[in-house]
């Protein structure tokens, strides 16, 4: 019974799905069986995107019908191509796949697979210079169907195709990027059309290449495409290369004559441009190098990239990178700062040699001889006219500790002068870093002792050139200093990788790591940190007010803004949050941050403790205003001034938006160098200062001349006591206990310190490692050529 029910089953499905295996009759008998069977379907917009289709066309005996089928199999195409007459396949119909037929080869005509139909379709699209599409075509057949013939030909054909397009659109590089992957597949492609050899076409699209680069003045290009091809065709492109050597070389002679006249005229800062440009446009012209080692082996030139023109020349400012950096080059001070040491700064007398007795309360000056003119050396009657200044307070430079401090000045056998104290001082040196005046009768260079004047100034550029007769100048000091200023870090950069400088005076924090890696760039970082923080210079009742400064500190990301605006997710060493004024060194144990309390931690970004903060110092001061019977003073839309350079600029635009997120508005201004009245059109300053000897510098930093000086009348006592310290162990707690009070007063707004680096290139040598400031020893500098650095 089972095995009847299963045989009736079969014969039903049999009548209703005939055998996928019907048999084609003999030749002339296959159209009838299909006469339904549709010739094509519709094809989408790209081919790739159907399904695999091929195309069978039958032989004169069937008229030669072309019916579209599903994709052979490797094994079916193995019978179309090698298979007897009588060999079957089996196919199904492309629009109903549930439509199969056994065909014998002898019906068969050709087959054109599917590949071919891509090929084809390739082919029209590059021919129709449709580049992008015809991309996708071959992108398809290499990677599905690699051994289509006829593919690596249009391949060739369509690199070539879109050479010539980008040549056509005057994109040279594009185009000869486009040739060179063709130059890699077939050396020996010919256009047919144009009877050109690639080799040519090659050639002709770098003679564009390199004119375009040379009318753009752009050198370094020239030397990069010069460089690789030579690098991957050699003699391929010897002609080519030789030809634009022989220009370059006529281009860079033209720039020796130039800079030769200029020498000859002693016009030394030109020829150093003209030699310099020879250089850059074809370093083997002959001659060129020796004239270039000669020129900077008897006039030295530095081009040093800065990210702030000096605004002033003052070696001394506590606010102004800029004019420290260029103050060196013109003033040298009495007394110098080194370096720090165990109790303190390190402190040199360039003229001489500075010492005190042993009971801390005599300071001997011995002037050497001078080794230059004369005229120009100072004596000790200019170190005691120096020194009285300072204690007088009809004299500009007066300074009431000092004032305070010396008792007696006498000079001895004019090159020895003896200064007594009143009482011992930590370090009384310390107070001596003021520019030296010259005594009656001897006025030449009042002032003046630096190894540098200001030859020439523009917006962005200042030339300094050296002093005759400077009594330290060293053998091989640079002749000319160049600073340029650089708006943009990466135009900084570039110029500084490509040589268009020697050395950066400060490079942004998160870009150490990249030039510290560039071949020929050594990175160095400035002994002392700078200190980072919010001056308060406006008279507003709200910043005079400490729940409002306090809201203005606690609505500061400052974590965000120097670990991601600033470092860029890089950490450096001694990047940190402060909590005070002063700088906290490079490490726990760095003696360098003998002032800062370390207890103290700076407090947390808490956005809504600011607004609150805020609107209680809004009820304090309309409660204080009711009193008074006054108007109650509106809450102040503030202005942040910054100076102009990149890491003030950036760390600016994240505190005002900060604050102005916590209801707190704030815009941000750039100042120009000098500025005073933009300065004073602000609420806040951003500032970097150089606290490089808090025993000093907190005076300079919150006394009458700092930052909202009437602010708190304790820290006006906590500077008197610090005055009056009279050993390390003293001045060290009230420089502790001075912390704390600007921790809970704000006379200032503390952000952040920063390590601050410079890079120079290799032919700078003799640089004072971990310098104070850039030009602190630029009397040993050596300035190579760029031939003798290599």
């Amino acid at each position: 019974m089972k095995r009847t029910f299963i045989i009736l089953l079969t014969l039903l499905v049999l009548a209703v799905f005939p055998l996928a295996g019907d048999v084609f009759p003999p030749a002339g008998d296959v159209l009838p069986l299909l006469a339904g069977a549709r010739a094509f379907a519709q094809a989408p917009a790209r081919l790739y995107d159907a399904d695999p289709w091929d195309e069978i066309t039958l032989n004169e005996q069937n008229g030669n019908r072309v019916f579209k089928v599903v994709a052979l199999t490797q094994k079916e195409r193995a019978t179309v191509a090698r298979g007897g007459p009588t060999d079957k396949i089996r196919i199904r119909m492309s629009d109903d796949p549930t439509k199969q037929f056994d065909l014998e080869k002898r019906h068969i005509a050709s087959v054109k697979y599917f590949e071919a139909f891509l090929l084809e379709e390739a082919n029209r699209l590059i021919a129709a210079k449709e580049f992008d599409a015809a991309y996708d075509y071959l992108s398809v057949l290499l990677k599905n169907y690699p051994r289509t013939p006829g593919l690596a030909e249009a391949r060739q054909k369509y690199l070539f195709a879109n050479a010539a397009d980008f040549f056509r659109a005057g994109r040279f590089n594009e185009g000869l990027g486009v040739l060179e992957e063709l130059y890699r597949l077939n050396p020996n492609f010919k256009n047919r059309a144009a009877s050109l050899a690639l080799s040519s076409v090659i050639g002709a699209i770098l003679d564009r290449l390199f004119q375009r680069y040379v009318d753009n003045d752009d050198f370094h290009s020239v030397h990069e495409l010069y460089s690789r091809i030579q690098k991957q065709y050699g003699d391929a492109q010897r002609l080519a290369l030789d030809r634009w050597a022989a220009k370059l070389s006529v281009l860079a002679a033209a720039k020796k004559e130039e800079a030769a006249k200029f020498v000859a005229n002693r016009d030394y800062l030109e020829a150093h441009q003209a030699a310099r440009k020879m250089m850059v446009i074809w370093p083997d012209v002959e001659g060129g190098r020796e004239f270039i080692t000669a020129l900077e082996n008897e006039h030295p030139l530095v081009i040093v990239g800065v990210s702030e023109l000096a605004p002033t020349y003052d070696s001394r400012s506590l606010r102004s990178f800029a004019s420290r950096r260029a103050g060196r080059l013109l003033h040298r001070t009495l007394v110098e700062y080194e370096g720090h040491g165990p109790e303190g700064g390190i402190y040199d007398f360039p003229f001489g040699t500075l010492s005190r007795s042993e009971d801390d309360k005599t300071l001997v000056f011995d002037l050497a001889p001078p080794t230059s003119d004369a005229a120009l050396a100072i004596n000790g009657y200019d170190v005691s006219r120096t020194l009285l200044l300072l204690a007088d307070p009809r004299s500009p430079t007066y300074l009431p500790v000092w004032a305070q401090l010396a008792s007696s000045i006498a000079v001895e056998d004019v090159m020895k002068v003896e200064v007594r104290l009143r009482r011992p001082h930590v370090l009384p040196e310390a107070l001596l870093q003021t520019y030296i005046q010259r005594s009656v009768g001897n006025a030449a260079r009042s002032g003046h002792f630096g190894p540098y004047d200001v030859a020439k100034t523009a917006a962005e550029e200042v030339r300094f050139v050296e002093v005759e007769n400077y009594q330290f100048a060293g053998k091989n000091q640079p002749a000319i200093v160049i600073e340029r200023r650089f708006q943009k870090r990466r135009q900084a950069k570039a110029a500084l990788l490509t040589g268009d400088v020697d050395i950066l005076d400060r490079i942004y924090p998160a870009d150490v790591a990249e030039l510290s890696a560039a071949a020929s760039i050594t990175v160095d970082r400035y002994r002392l940190p700078s200190v980072h923080y919010l001056e308060i210079v406006g008279d507003k009742p709200h910043l005079k007010n400490r729940t409002f400064r306090r809201a203005l500190l606690m609505g500061v990301n400052r974590k965000v803004t120097l670990e991601q605006t600033l470092l860029e997710g890089r950490p450096q060493p001694g990047c940190q949050l402060i909590s005070g004024p002063f700088p906290a060194g490079i490490g726990s144990d760095d003696p360098q941050g003998y002032a800062y309390n370390r207890t103290i931690l700076p407090r947390a970004y808490n956005p809504a403790l600011a607004l609150v903060l805020a609107t209680l110092a809004d009820r304090e001061l309309a409660s204080r205003a009711k009193k008074r019977e006054e108007e109650p003073p509106k809450r102040p839309d503030l202005i942040l001034g910054y100076p102009p350079h990149e890491i003030a600029r950036r760390a600016s635009l994240d505190i005002a938006f900060q604050l102005s997120s916590v209801g707190m508005h704030c815009e941000v201004k750039e100042l120009p160098p000098g500025d005073a009245a933009a300065r004073k059109a602000c609420d806040l300053i951003y500032v970097e200062a150089a606290v490089w000897e808090p025993v000093v510098d907190a005076r300079r930093l919150l006394g009458a001349a700092g930052s909202l000086p009437e602010a708190n009348a304790f820290i006006r006592l906590a500077l008197r006591r610090l005055d009056t310290a009279k050993n390390w162990r003293e001045t060290r707690n009230r420089l502790l206990e001075l912390h704390e009070l600007v921790y809970y007063e704000l006379p200032i707004i503390p952000l952040w310190q920063l390590t601050d680096f410079f890079a120079y290139r290799d032919n700078v040598r003799d640089l004072e490692r971990h310098p104070v400031s850039l030009y602190q020893d630029i009397e040993q500098w050596r300035i190579l050529s760029a031939t003798s650095a290599n």
